[in-house]
């Protein structure tokens, strides 16, 4: 696991850690591979820091991930259940936190 860091981990690293959520399988039409629907998702999840680092962050640990498991849950019923397959997400503040949530993403 990442180390805490104050800066934002870097965009690309967001979008690649966020869009291997899931994939669609690839279908073929006339004999050319075709994606099949895509579905995306984006969403501020708001003051997604770490504990005690932010007036209106999580305040402890337990704190943050009860926020980081609802997160999960929401985005899992997306889609009538199947969840998105690309995600983007805004205000998630550390790369740490990030990949808790993206554990979270495939355990389920």
């Amino acid at each position: 696991m990442s180390e805490y860091s104050p800066q934002p981990p870097p965009l690309a690293r967001q979008a690649i850690a966020v869009a291997i959520v899931g994939a669609p399988p690839v279908a073929r039409v006339q004999d050319r591979p075709v994606m099949a629907d895509l579905r995306v998702a984006f969403w501020n999840v708001q003051n997604l820091y770490e504990p005690g680092t932010r007036k209106n962050g999580p305040t402890d640990e337990p704190e943050l991930i009860a926020k980081l498991d609802a997160i999960a849950r929401i985005l899992d019923g997306l889609f009538a259940g199947a969840g998105p397959d690309l995600v983007g997400l805004a205000e998630v503040h550390t790369e740490r936190i990030l990949e808790l949530l993206e554990q979270r993403l495939r355990d389920r």
